[in-house]
């Protein structure tokens, strides 16, 4: 009886502080790198507390960027000139597929940048990452930066 008592209380603490861990960590618990690849992670556990919203309007911001109506979805972000030429020209060329994963994430207290890993082209095997920065206010969003890495 009295072991059956500690080990609730082993399993109780042990779930308080994983809790405590997740509130108080980034978006990103865990990050194992990958020697062989640049940028990508064997492992990684992203925080199931996060909050999603920067990513939620990152990934709307990229469906929008199609071949076809880029120039005028490029209109309403406060990106540089030169990225959204970039960006329609890219997408013209090797347009971006359904995203593969989100591959890293880094937030400070009024942006969040996040990177996402897409297939792109009609090779199965090309990818593309792409990387943008998000501002946010209370519960606003606003693109402000974006770039494709092949």
């Amino acid at each position: 009886m009295r072991g059956l008592k500690i080990s609730t209380w082993v399993v109780i603490l042990s779930a308080i502080g994983i809790l405590l861990w997740c509130a108080l960590s980034g978006p990103m618990l865990i990050r194992i790198p990958d020697p062989t690849s640049i940028g990508d992670y064997k492992f990684m556990i992203l925080n199931p507390l996060r909050q999603r919203g920067s990513e939620n309007y990152a990934t709307l911001a990229i469906a929008e960027i199609q071949p076809s109506a880029c120039q005028s979805s490029m209109a309403r972000f406060n990106i540089p000139e030169d990225q959204k030429a970039a960006a329609c020209h890219e997408q013209e060329v090797d347009p971006l597929g359904p995203p593969c994963k989100l591959v890293e994430r880094s937030d400070d207290k009024t942006s969040v940048w996040v990177l996402f890993q897409y297939r792109f082209g009609r090779a199965t095997e090309s990818r593309a990452e792409v990387a943008l920065s998000v501002t946010r206010d209370g519960s606003q969003y606003a693109l402000q930066s974006y770039e494709r890495i092949y």
